[in-house]
Order: structure tokens, then sequence, then C-alpha cells
């Protein structure tokens, strides 16, 4: 039997240069991750949503643009019959600068009151808001098909980011009233001024029932990206390339002769790179 291998990793979007330092600030924003939350009903991990407020969530999974799932918002009674709004939430706490927030969705949105509205506001480090964007879905329109959606940030001071907070709502005064959001991508300025584009899709690392590491990605278009492995004093003890069409997939690592260690696993493709700290125990 073989014995037992220990993984942890850590994901971190990395400039391009040698150090590795942390750049990604949304994580699961193609909504594929759901576990049981704190209002005890399944929430898009990562993300904190109004589930918990009515007898029913009012966030909820659903098909996905890509991938298995979206986030789907709903309007729905609470327990005096009065609406309830949907919300969905994400705070970040770092010096990141966001630029646009893009992404997907959709919904029956027929009347000027019943609509998806998502924000983003940057406040620096006296909490004082420094940035804000908002944007607003279609209106007297039943949106069947997803459409992009595009959120830029207006700064008023060049003063640090410090914090960013996220918030989706559904606002509706009819309880038929349902939006979906999919596959978010955030364009940003790191500290070094560098812009970076990340498509906030899943992934992580995983190992099968003989051992063997997988990396498990959801693509949100067909990518083309090298796939390297590095020993914790930069030796390079892997590298192979990838073409991969939009979905989701699982590459199977050549990680079968190392030796027990950190290893680093660097997928480099387009305008982004990502490194998982890998540690092997035998």
């Amino acid at each position: 039997m073989k014995a037992k291998k220990i993984l942890t990793f850590f994901f971190t979007a990395v400039l391009f240069s040698h150090h590795f330092s942390s750049a990604q600030i949304i994580t699961n924003g193609g909504f594929e991750n759901w576990a049981i939350g704190a209002s005890s009903y399944l929430d898009p991990v990562g993300w904190t949503t109004s589930n918990g407020i009515a007898p029913n969530a009012n966030v909820v999974q659903a098909a996905g643009r890509t991938g298995a799932y979206s986030a789907n918002l709903l309007s729905i009674p609470d327990t005096n019959s009065q609406i309830t709004q949907a919300n969905l939430y994400f705070d970040y706490t770092g010096n990141l600068k966001p630029l646009v927030l893009s992404g997907y969705w959709k919904g029956n949105f027929l009347t000027p009151s019943n609509f998806l509205y998502v924000s983003v506001r940057v406040v620096d480090a006296s909490f004082t808001e420094i940035g804000f964007g908002s944007a607003y879905s279609p209106q007297f329109t039943n949106v069947t098909n997803w459409i992009p959606f595009s959120d830029t940030i207006n700064y008023s001071s060049a003063n640090s980011p410090i914090s960013t907070s996220i918030q989706f709502t559904l606002f509706s005064t009819s309880l038929s009233t349902t939006g979906f959001v999919d596959d978010l991508t955030l364009t940003y300025t790191t500290p070094t001024g560098e812009i970076q584009t990340i498509p906030l899709t899943r992934s992580s690392l995983s190992q099968d029932f003989y051992g063997n590491y997988l990396l498990n990605l959801n693509l949100l278009s067909p990518s083309t990206f090298t796939l390297n492995i590095f020993s914790i004093d930069g030796k390079k003890v892997s590298e192979k390339n990838y073409s991969a069409d939009a979905g989701q997939h699982k590459i199977l690592l050549p990680t079968e002769n190392l030796s027990q260690g950190i290893y680093f696993v660097k997928m480099n493709g387009g305008k982004q790179s990502a490194t998982r700290k890998l540690v092997v125990v035998r």
C-alpha cells in the first residue's frame, strides 16, 4: 500500500517576476464551490449571502454559463409575506486596486423595479471611500441568454486601498423575479503598478484513489498554458504545455517520482500566472 501523502496548497496569483506575492482578490468567481454556510443553507464558498433571513434560501445554485453552477438570486416572501431582496457579498482586505469587475448575468427584468445591481466599494486605511463603481442589468427585458456586464471603479483619491466590498443585489417588487450571475473577471492594479486581469474561476489540487495529484480547472474560454513544477530551491523538475477548451478539466500532475518536500506548481498562460504550494509527505 502506498504511504499516505498529505497535500496542502495555497493559491496565489503571481506577478511576472521571481517572487510569489498575493494578487487575486476574489475566489470562486465561477461559483463552482458551494458548502453549508452560517445560514444553514448552501452558499458559494468565499461569499456571504442573504440566505437565512427568510424561510427559504434566496441565493441558490443554478446551471452555469460555463462549468456546473452559477449563483441564482431569487425574490421570495419573508415571514410577514413581504418580498425579501437577495444579496451576494464579497469582502477583501488588501492593497490591490480594483479597476473593472466584469462577468455575465441574465434574468426576467420586466419592469423598472426588477433588476440586478452590482457595486464595488473601495476604502482606505481610515475607512474613507476612495473608489466606487456600479452597474445595472437591462430593464423591461426578459434576458433569457447570458449577456456580459462591466462595472468600472472610479477613484476620488490617490490613497492606497485597504478594503474592497463587492455586492450583487436583486431588486424586485414581484415574487417571480430571478437573476443569475456567473464567470466574474477582475482587472486591478498591483502595488507595483502592473495591471492584471484574472478570470475568477475555480482551481484546486486533489488526489485520486491511486494517490495521483490532479489540477482541477474550470476555464471560461479555450486556453493555452505551461505547467511547471519547481523544487523549494528553484530547480525545475517538470514542464509541460497544455491546450484546453472552455469547461472543467482534471490534469494529471507528474509527481510520482517526487521525494518528500515542498514544491511549487506554477501555471503560466495569457495575462495571468498562478502558483500552488505543494507539500508532499511520504
